[in-house]
Parts: C-alpha cells; structure tokens; sequence
C-alpha cells in the first residue's frame, strides 16, 4: 500500500512537500505522491492544481517541490490530514476536538472536499458536547478566522461557563485573548454566577497584560460581574493596586487606592466648582472602582460576617495562609501571589472587617437578648397561671415547661418563682436548680406558697 509514511526510495515518492511552522520556524518533509493528492474521492484541488502544470508558481519553480507555511496547529496536524487523503474511501478522518479546527481549515485551504465535509460533520457533532470543547472551539476558530464557528461557540459557552470542571480546565479560558473573553460576556445567553470571577481570574493570571483598565470595564463591570469568589479577592485587589500605580492615582502619603467615595466628593466639587449647580450628573464609577468595592464587600461579609476560614481567600492552586508568627486577619498580607497589597488597600481591608465584626456582634448581642427576654416572659406567665388556678379553683394543675426554655442566670422569672416554694417543696420535687424544673411535674395542692 502507498503511504507517505515510507522512505521516498521505497514508496517511489514522485513529489516532496516542505512545510514550515510559523510557530516554531521548523520544516517537516513529506515525501508524497501526485496520484493521491491530485486523483480519487479524496483528491486536493490545491495540489492538483500545482503538480499537473496549472500553477504559475509551478511553471516558474519548475521544481518537484511545494513549499508551505502553516500556523503551529495547522503544521502539526497536517500528517492526519495526508493520512485521511491517502486513506480508502470508507477509512474514517482521526480527528479530535483540538484539532478539529486545524483540519477544517486544511480542507478548505487545500480544497478537499472530502476531508471539508468530514471535519464538518465531525464538527457539528462535537461542538456544545463540553464547555471545554467550546473554549477551543472558540480559540482554534479565531486562529483560522472561522468566525461562525467562534459565534456559534462563544453564544453557548456565555451561557455554561459554570460547567467547567477542576482546575486544568478553567485555566484553559487562559488560552483566550481579551477580544474572546470580553465577547463572552456581552452575549445576551450570558450568565451571572460568581464563578465568572473565577474565569477571570483564572485569564489574568495567564495573560496579565490583558488586565487593563479597557479589559476590565467590559468583564468586571457591575452589570456583568455582581459577586465574587472568595478565593479571587487578593488577586483582584493586587491587580486593581497594580493599575492605581501605573495611572499614578496612589499618593505619596496614602499608600494605597482611593475609596470610590473620595473620588465621587472630588468629582462633586469640581462639577459644582465649575457650574455653581447644586444637583450635577456624577458619572458611573469606573469598572475598576466598582470592582475594588466588590473586592472590599465580599471580603467582609464572608470572613467577618459568615466565618469562612481564611484559607478560602487563597486561589485554587493552593500556597501558605498564615505563617507561625502571624494569627487572624493580619494573614491576609502574607498571602501568596507574589505581590503584597498596598498599605493603603490593607488598611481598608482591616477597617472593613472590623466594622463588620462589630456589627454582627450587636446584631447577635440584640438578638440573643429578645430570645431571653421572650422565654422568660412565656416561664413567668406560666406561673402566672399557674397561681391563679390554684387560687382561684382549689384543683391540681399540671404544668411542665419545656428544657429548651430553661437556662440557669438567663431566666430570673423562673428564679423568682421557685424561691416563693418553700424548701420542703423543692427538696421533695428534687429541685435543686431551676434547669432542673424541666423535668418536674408541678402539682399546686402540694405547693406551699410562702
């Protein structure tokens, strides 16, 4: 069987093919053969064209020769493409999701109809299987300017970006541009979940000179990123501390970023300074101001006020959270990412958390004093009636209060209540502390009321 596989002597190979990765500079030789490439159900109109005289650049060459350069993914899986033209008529295309792409584009540079219509079908199949697939789909399609095929992909990711699996994975949206990642988020099936916090994240530690102001106006704004997971926190406010420093916002004396309401005061003033307009159109905080603010938000309301461990502010490939020195919220500048926050960002960060604290302490305080309050007012009433009864109707009454309601130093009715029994009584009930009272029938014609 002739293959382009064998050594060119043996398979009388009668046309070589050269062909350069753009990516790599390399150039792999294949020693080919003009009847397969150029006749049969699996003939390339390109190399018929070149090796049967047609071509100028043919003539001028006149050369057994083609010389070709192709993008690294098109060099790589050009010998399944050969091996799909050299292949018989029911030989099925070795095809895959990853190079599903660079063999879609053979066919339609090399013009093969049969390998254009099997990477097609095989396409059309295999694109939506897995989110995953979608993101090269959406990748490879951009290389080879296949735009529909990158639409199509990038409306059906916006909407199951949430599906992505573990961490291999998500980092694979690291192998998008910005223009891609952007292009996700302004589709009308887009999503809102938290974890596009993590998508981000997951693409600014790949190409971190993608986070620019631009970049995130369109992919942290409000509308589009409304709440963050924990773990992206740091890395955000690092990156956020990163651009105050190139646009020269961080002051001298600060040391860190500031607050959106400083910046909407000196925006204020200006506007009234200038117009003496008491009521001025303030413009929309910035993407970055609003994602620092998130930053600042989500970090007190799940470590200050629903207790998460510090150890979820770490990203997902793990590091150290607090060293042997170092206790509590001070850990979050030892963090690691390579990079410390800006004192003025910690600052607010500690100041954030503090008041957090202090504002689920009252509300607990508060709340556990109406539970004390209302459970001793239900105990005092019950002896309320208690009381009457007997007084009134001279029979036996029976109560029993429940244990969950009793809790010795909390309920002063309850103790007030057994110190008007005489001692005799308690001793014969085996009252001894009023917690014990819950598991005590109280009989009133054997009470004796001092």
């Amino acid at each position: 069987m002739i293959s382009w596989r064998l050594p060119a002597e043996e398979s009388l190979s009668d046309w070589t093919l050269k062909v350069k990765n753009l990516d790599t500079d390399e150039v792999d030789v294949y020693n080919v053969h003009k009847a397969k490439l150029c006749v049969g159900p699996r003939m390339c109109e390109f190399f018929a064209s070149m090796m049967m005289g047609e071509s100028d650049r043919y003539k001028e060459t006149a050369e057994a020769c083609t010389e070709m350069s192709l993008v690294g993914l098109a060099a790589t899986s050009f010998p399944a493409f050969l091996d799909f033209v050299y292949g018989e008529s029911t030989t099925p295309m070795e095809i895959a999701t990853e190079s599903a792409c660079a063999l879609f584009h053979l066919a339609d540079f090399l013009r093969c109809r049969a390998a254009f219509e099997a990477a097609g079908e095989f396409i059309e199949g295999d694109l939506g299987r897995t989110a995953v697939g979608l993101i090269a789909y959406m990748r490879d399609g951009s290389v080879f300017q296949q735009e529909q095929l990158v639409e199509i992909a990038t409306d059906e990711l916006s909407g199951r970006y949430m599906e992505l699996g573990d961490i291999s994975q998500w980092s694979v949206l690291g192998s998008l541009n910005a223009d891609l990642m952007c292009g996700l988020c302004t589709k009308a099936t887009f999503v809102k979940d938290y974890t596009w916090s993590w998508a981000v994240g997951f693409f600014g530690r790949a190409q971190p000179d993608a986070m620019t102001d631009d970049f995130l106006a369109v992919v942290a704004s409000k509308d589009v990123m409304s709440s963050m997971k924990a773990s992206e926190i740091l890395y955000f406010l690092v990156v956020l501390d990163g651009l105050d420093n190139v646009r020269g916002d961080v002051g001298a004396d600060a040391g860190g970023a500031r607050t959106i309401v400083e910046e909407k005061k000196d925006t204020d003033a200006a506007l009234i300074g200038e117009g003496g307009a008491e009521d001025v159109a303030v413009p929309e905080p910035h993407a970055y101001e609003t994602l620092r603010e998130l930053c600042y938000s989500t970090f007190t309301k799940v470590f200050a006020v629903e207790n998460y461990p510090m150890e979820e502010l770490l990203p997902a490939e793990g590091g150290e959270v607090i060293d042997d020195e170092t206790e509590g919220i001070m850990a979050i500048n030892k963090l690691h990412h390579g990079a410390k926050l800006a004192p003025g960002t910690l600052i607010e960060m500690l100041q954030r958390f503090a008041q957090a604290a202090k504002t689920k302490m009252s509300a607990q305080v508060a709340e556990k004093s109406a539970q004390v309050a209302e459970k001793s007012s239900l105990v005092a009433e019950h002896g309320r009636l208690l009381l009457a009864e007997r007084n009134k109707n001279k029979f036996t009454a029976r109560m029993q209060i429940p244990a969950n309601l009793l809790y010795q130093q909390e309920f002063t009715a309850t103790v007030q209540f057994l110190v008007k029994c005489k001692s005799p009584v308690r001793r014969e009930f085996g009252i001894h502390s009023p917690a014990q009272v819950a598991t005590v029938k109280w009989t009133t014609d054997d009470m004796m009321i001092a």
